[in-house]
């Protein structure tokens, strides 16, 4: 099976919230397979596997959620293996929308 980088309007999602519920937006960000740095609030760090299928930071962590973005900008395999990983875990846990 052969991979390619997702074609979507944006490459990363970047949800940095002080507060949330369990958010729908990054659910639907991995089930297009984007990768996803978030700050850990409501249930998102039950789907967001840290340095899996994407990122976790602490509310308001700057220092950790600016790295994970470059890497994820900057290195292009790592932003295919993890937008891989994302859609395998998204469609395995049925979670597709």
């Amino acid at each position: 099976m052969s991979y390619s980088l997702p074609r979507h309007a944006f490459d990363i999602l970047a949800l940095t919230s002080d507060s949330e519920e369990h958010s729908l937006v990054v659910l639907e960000a991995m089930a297009r397979g984007l990768p996803v740095v978030a700050t850990s609030v409501g249930g998102i760090s039950e789907t967001v596997r840290h340095g899996v299928n994407g990122f976790v930071a602490p509310v308001r962590g700057v220092p950790e959620i600016a790295p994970a973005l470059e890497t994820l900008a900057i290195d292009r395999a790592l932003h295919l293996r993890r937008a891989i990983s994302v859609a395998s875990s998204a469609s395995s846990s049925g979670r597709g929308c």
